[in-house]
This record gives structure tokens, C-alpha cells and sequence, in this order.
């Protein structure tokens, strides 16, 4: 899942993942993905930030 919005993500952002111009672009880029989902998909969201907020994100995401 993660890995599907970060593509969704980077698809908005005309510069590499590595530019300090890919930073000044991240938020604009994750409202327009948000803005496009569905009310069921946001809530999916919503419900995993929220779990991970309680008992942390796991190990392979931590990693990354």
C-alpha cells in the first residue's frame, strides 16, 4: 500500500525523489493524491495513521 501512494506521489513531483525541489513540492503533491481518493480510501488512511499512532509503524516501515 505505501509503496502505490508513493508512486501516486512521486507522479505529481516533476523533480528526483533526491532534489531539495522534489521537498518544496511533497505536500502540494500529497494533497492533490488525497483530493483524488475516494471517501473509503481516505478512511482506510485515516484508520492505519491511526493505529500506527497507538502502536508505533512496523519494523519494514520504520526502516525505510
Amino acid at each position: 500500500m505505501k509503496q502505490r501512494y508513493r508512486s501516486l506521489i512521486d507522479k505529481e513531483i516533476p523533480f528526483a525523489p533526491q532534489t531539495k525541489e522534489y521537498l518544496g513540492h511533497y505536500q502540494r503533491a500529497l494533497t492533490t493524491v488525497l483530493e483524488r481518493m475516494d471517501a473509503g480510501e481516505r478512511q482506510k488512511l485515516e484508520e492505519l495513521a491511526q493505529q500506527w499512532t497507538k502502536e508505533g509503524a512496523p519494523p519494514e516501515v520504520q526502516f525505510k
